[in-house]
């Protein structure tokens, strides 16, 4: 008796963890695996496994997090050999080229340097990091090798050529004026902006005009209807605020200071960082005239 209810306990132990790992594979993306392009004297080897959203923590621990946060679905590696040189190309799936591009944007410093590859890219010394459509792809190496940025460069424009997808970066950024705005400042934030867990789905840029430095932003959801929520919510938790003649909102906030914001149909245009009404109030102008002419 004691032998079949041991049995019995086993047996239910071993069904619970089958199902539970066939539904976490039954979720996971039905996306095609890369298909490497060859690389002129090297042998590629595509020992690690496909990491997907369940079992991402595995490759890049901590950081796993903020890739979730923006659609991460799928990552495919190889490395490149030649004697005792390496090369790692690795090419992340998102969900949507707005999420890679976001994805992309929170590892990208406005310092590096920027090459015309995909939507954007850049080079450092041993490493060349671009986004394309849904796909962010990283190249990098320790080698010693001399020809490691020649090398690294090659491979990246192969890859950039393999895959498909947008080339331009998200069209709601053309909405953002050009007058003042800091070069490859663009960014997308998939939530919490400023901290709260209703500011989801967040475009902005950075600008500099008069020595005076500002976020520019565009709240965009998904549900039209929360375009009202999200900023009563934000009102809610204002020590206080005030709506000008311009329908635009002077929120004193508690943790970011001085907000601006007003309402546009299915939107929310902002402003943070800055004290000076008057040119918050234009460029909150200047984006809603841009997405009125479009």
């Amino acid at each position: 008796m004691k032998n079949n209810k041991w049995t019995g306990l086993l047996f239910i132990i071993f069904l619970t963890l089958f199902i539970g790992n066939s539904l976490a594979h039954a979720a996971r993306p039905e996306t095609e695996d890369i298909q490497f392009p060859q690389l002129a004297g090297f042998d590629i080897k595509l020992e690690y496994p496909v990491y997907y959203p369940d079992n991402l923590w595995d490759y890049i621990n901590g950081a796993a997090d903020t890739y979730l946060d923006y659609g991460f679905s799928k990552l495919n590696i190889a490395e490149y050999v030649k004697g005792e040189n390496t090369y790692k190309a690795e090419v992340y799936i998102h969900k949507n080229a707005i999420y890679a591009f976001g994805m992309y944007a929170v590892e990208r410093s406005q310092d590096y340097n920027f090459i015309d590859l995909g939507v954007q890219g850049y080079s450092e010394p041993s490493l060349v990091h671009f986004v394309k459509g849904t796909y962010y792809v990283k190249v990098s190496t320790y080698s010693n090798d001399p020809e490691a940025d020649r090398i690294i460069g090659e491979l990246a424009v192969s890859l950039e050529n393999m895959l498909e997808g947008e080339k331009s970066i998200p069209e709601i950024f053309k909405l953002f004026p050009e007058m003042g705005k800091i070069n490859n400042s663009e960014y997308f934030v998939s939530r919490n902006f400023l901290g709260y867990s209703f500011m989801n789905r967040v475009f902005y840029c950075r600008y500099e005009v008069d020595g005076k430095g500002f976020k520019l932003f565009v709240i965009s959801p998904e549900g039209s209807g929360d375009v009202n929520t999200s900023l009563d919510k934000l009102l809610e938790k204002a020590v206080s605020y005030e709506e000008t003649e311009n329908a635009v909102y002077i929120i004193h906030d508690r943790y970011n200071g001085i907000l601006y914001a007003s309402k546009d149909a299915d939107q929310i245009i902002g402003v943070q960082g800055l004290e000076d009404l008057s040119m918050a109030t234009e460029f909150i102008g200047k984006v809603k005239m841009n997405k009125a002419q479009r």
